[in-house]
């Protein structure tokens, strides 16, 4: 939404999530720690004003310790409608507004990118895997070692695979 609007992050005033209630309830989710940061629903959405994009290494220390995500986080509210809550768990739906000088900007999903009613595409998880895989082994390791693993339904033998790994997590070790 925020690009398919041209909204600026300065532009942002508020922004409303929607969703059901068992989700909703990260709402209230700090972000010290690495683990509470990936579900923590202020910090996640900072992100995505901010970058446009939540990626691995927005989880680091040095940039959750960021001065400017408090600021962001206090622009969010989230709420747990009856109408979205009653979805879940056949959908796990959400609905988000972004308010600006310019007006609301509304969008509605009913399932994550990702999730089995809205998976990634071939190219999407190919991305993915090199987004999560590349910085502990390299950008050349990890393609190497998606190449093998997308095709290893091919493979009459997967040594080749299990050894790339095994090569692969020796090399994350020794970092």
């Amino acid at each position: 939404m925020l690009n398919d609007e041209n909204i600026a992050t300065e532009e942002v005033e508020h922004v409303a999530v929607e969703t059901y209630r068992i989700a909703a309830e990260h709402a209230g989710t700090g972000w010290d720690d690495f683990a509470s940061a990936q579900l923590s629903f202020p910090y996640l959405i900072s992100l995505a004003l901010k970058f446009r994009a939540i990626r691995f290494e927005h989880f680091a220390d040095a940039v959750r310790r960021g001065p400017e995500w408090r600021a962001l986080a206090a622009k969010l509210t989230v709420t747990a409608p009856a109408e979205i809550d009653r979805l879940y768990p056949r959908l796990r739906p959400a609905r988000v507004t972004v308010t600006t000088a310019r007006g609301m900007f509304t969008r509605q999903a009913d399932d994550a990118l990702g999730s089995r009613l809205v998976p990634l595409s071939d190219a999407g998880l190919r991305a993915k895997f090199h987004d999560l895989v590349a910085p502990a082994l390299g950008a050349a390791a990890a393609t190497a070692l998606a190449e093998r693993l997308w095709i290893i339904e091919t493979l009459d033998d997967v040594r080749s695979v299990v050894e790339a790994m095994a090569i692969s997590r020796r090399m994350v070790e020794a970092r």
